[in-house]
């Protein structure tokens, strides 16, 4: 797993909400869905 390190730009927890947004949209993108982010994630 990857260590999230705060930048210019994210901190560590943006960083890491970051990367699991980009992990569900690849899923949806494999699968041919649309992403929804109406989900209490």
């Amino acid at each position: 797993m990857k260590s999230f390190c705060p930048d210019q730009l994210f901190s560590a927890g943006q960083q890491k909400r970051l990367s699991e947004l980009m992990s569900l949209w690849r899923s949806a993108r494999d699968l041919g869905e649309k992403l929804s982010l109406t989900s209490n994630n």
